[in-house]
């Protein structure tokens, strides 16, 4: 795969002080897409991520991410890449349309999937452990993953990124964007060959509407609830429009194996973490 093709839907940016608001310039949201109500998806978190490497340089940025339980949020591999645990802190916002604002909740710990390969943008998936519980409610709620979901019904992907990626222009508001669910033929024959296993491919080539940096991580939801993928990246020189999306079934066994092992090791261990 020819990673200067392709493009991670993230967006990085420095600032001074990690609770500094960012600004207009740096995020945005689907691009062209209709404004979300967040009891519309409950299941949405805003990331605010700041990541230092091996190399002692500290980043800052966001990304999109579902609730899959009360302590865990999944998010995109890409979105944690080479940022070292114990030095880098992740911020989680969640009840509310506006980035940064509703309940916020630090991590404790995070992990990504083992096989993440940057230059093919293979198994580009993560979990987030928080620190504290989540409270839920009407405008925080808990995805269903399925081992066999329904990818043949409508879906519709929401976050908080740019809205104009031509200028960077962006705003701060929750927006969603539907996406119909290509068939991994139709994917391949219209992307390439070197698709990764374990995605799927929802939009289209020529739609206004579509997903964008800073969406990395968000969910890709059937029915309301039902998550069927983890925004990952996209080929602009084919379309703009034409998402690749981890497909969650696919690690539906990776999840379940590594929520449990992130949410028990922790300073405080839990009588039901017996493995």
């Amino acid at each position: 795969m020819d990673v200067e093709n392709n493009v991670l839907i993230i967006i990085s940016f420095f600032i001074s002080e990690f609770y500094t608001v960012v600004s207009e310039k740096f995020d945005g949201y689907v691009v062209e897409g209709d404004f979300a109500e967040i009891r519309q998806f409950p299941h949405a978190a805003f990331l605010y991520i700041e990541c230092e490497d091996d190399q002692s340089l500290i980043k800052f940025y966001s990304c999109g991410s579902s609730i899959l339980n009360q302590a865990i949020l999944i998010t995109a591999a890409h979105c944690l890449e080479n940022c070292v645990l114990d030095r880098s802190f992740v911020t989680a916002f969640v009840g509310h349309k506006e980035k940064m604002r509703g309940s916020r909740y630090i991590s404790s710990s995070f992990k990504i999937h083992e096989k993440y390969d940057t230059r093919k943008i293979c198994n580009d998936i993560g979990l987030v452990r928080l620190k504290k519980a989540l409270k839920l409610g009407k405008a925080v709620r808990r995805v269903s993953l399925r081992r066999h979901p329904p990818y043949d019904k409508p879906a519709k992907v929401a976050g908080w990124g740019y809205i104009d990626e031509v200028n960077s222009v962006g705003a701060r508001y929750l927006m969603q964007v539907s996406q119909k669910i290509w068939s991994r033929a139709d994917c391949i024959e219209e992307l390439g060959e070197d698709i990764p296993e374990g995605t799927i491919c929802g939009g289209s080539l020529d739609a206004l509407s579509y997903v964008a940096r800073g969406d990395s991580g968000s969910g890709l939801m059937v029915r309301k609830y039902i998550q069927i993928g983890v925004v990952s990246f996209k080929r602009p020189k084919v379309s703009n429009s034409l998402a690749v999306y981890t497909d969650v079934a696919y690690f539906y066994s990776w999840i379940k194996k590594t929520a449990k092992i992130v949410y028990c090791d922790s300073k405080t261990k839990y009588y039901h973490c017996m493995y």
